[in-house]
């Protein structure tokens, strides 16, 4: 009788061991999973339109895809360590979603970053893999008196733009608009 009680009392131990054993690998696995995935940071948007004009129309230009997330565009890489998993699908820092039908005029930009810094609009340009200055944008290169002009805020206090070093913000409303001078004024 003793010999069996001596073997349920290292039964009973090997029991309470085991069951503490797995509480504590699972308590560090969910501690594990919550904490190793990066927090979002600095979340924001802001609203760019890119204008082919003259005097009589004008021509909305924006992506035709999203930008910056997992499977569309993505040219540049420089900080793909501080993108978002959204939704279960990668996204670098600075993204665009697919544009809705119609085209309301303008993209929405998104700025969704695990770490707590400052991009810039040549960040979005570099991902989407288009050129961006006075002189050439999306590919479209400035000709005489027709070139690029970009402004920042809203009609009419609206502000010549600092083009790839434009520092993102959600307070941002971007327009580059494609004009010929002698028309009349770009996006002021």
């Amino acid at each position: 009788m003793a010999r069996s009680n001596t073997a349920q009392r290292r039964r009973t131990r090997r029991l309470i061991y085991t069951a503490v054993l797995l509480t504590s690998i699972i308590v560090a696995g969910v501690y594990f999973v919550y904490f190793s995935t990066p927090r979002i940071a600095v979340s924001f948007t802001f609203k760019m339109s890119i204008q082919i004009s003259n005097s009589t129309y004008v021509r909305f230009l924006g992506q035709d895809t999203p930008v910056g997330v997992a499977g569309y565009p993505w040219n540049n890489h420089t900080y793909d360590a501080q993108g978002a998993v959204i939704n279960g699908v990668a996204h670098y820092p600075v993204y665009s979603e697919q544009n809705p039908n119609p085209y309301p005029g303008y993209t929405i930009i998104h700025v969704a970053s695990t770490m707590n810094r400052l991009y810039f609009l040549s960040d979005y340009f570099s991902v989407w893999g288009k050129p961006l200055g006075r002189n050439n944008t999306l590919g479209i290169p400035a000709q005489g008196s027709v070139y690029w002009e970009m402004c920042t805020g809203s009609p009419p206090g609206e502000q010549l733009g600092h083009w790839g070093q434009e520092v993102l913000s959600s307070t941002l409303t971007v327009t580059i608009v494609y004009f010929n001078s002698t028309k009349g004024p770009g996006c002021h």
